[in-house]
């Protein structure tokens, strides 16, 4: 059941390769159980209660485009930045958050969400704390290559498959 089942599902949804069996099992549980992270509804008999709906993102600068107008429109203090390297976060003990880019311009924020590797995280915040140290010092990555279609013929009647990249096809 669980190389039949569950670790394909697992390695293709979280891309993690040879390295599937080392997914924890609460964080694979949380995928299936938890209402607020839940990706697919579990079914004891099935694995899966239906068919997981999949989508492709074409174009995703003017979906990132749309979410800034709406958020304009709304007349809210958010300030975007595209094409802006974070060099720097610190957390003084006055409960701000200070980031500074790679023009060493600074500005203060309500919170900060990185999507970068846990090493980067680590070498932006400045004076990060024990905790963030521990957990975010201990994600390990792996050079790992996982085939999920090797078919040309089922890629290019599924998929856009452009030539600029948007897709990563090994045929």
């Amino acid at each position: 059941f669980g190389s039949v089942m569950v670790y394909p599902l697992v390695a293709l949804f979280f891309g993690t390769g040879n390295q599937t069996p080392n997914v924890p099992a609460a964080l694979i549980a949380r995928v299936f159980l938890d209402p607020e992270l839940r990706i697919f509804e579990y079914d004891q008999d099935r694995l899966l209660s239906q068919t997981p709906k999949f989508y492709a993102f074409r174009e995703l600068r003017s979906i990132y485009q749309k979410f800034e107008d709406k958020i304009s429109e709304a007349k809210t203090k958010t300030n975007f930045r595209w094409k802006t390297a974070v060099k720097r976060v610190r957390r003084p003990n006055n409960g701000k958050i200070y980031a500074s880019d790679d023009s060493g311009a600074e500005k203060e924020f309500d919170a900060v969400v990185f999507a970068c590797s846990a090493e980067n995280v680590l070498k932006i915040l400045d004076k990060p704390t024990w905790l963030e140290r521990k957990v975010l010092g201990n994600v390990r990555y792996f050079d790992d290559v996982t085939y999920t279609h090797t078919d040309v013929e089922y890629m290019q009647n599924h998929y856009h498959l452009g030539e600029n990249g948007e897709q990563y096809f090994i045929h």
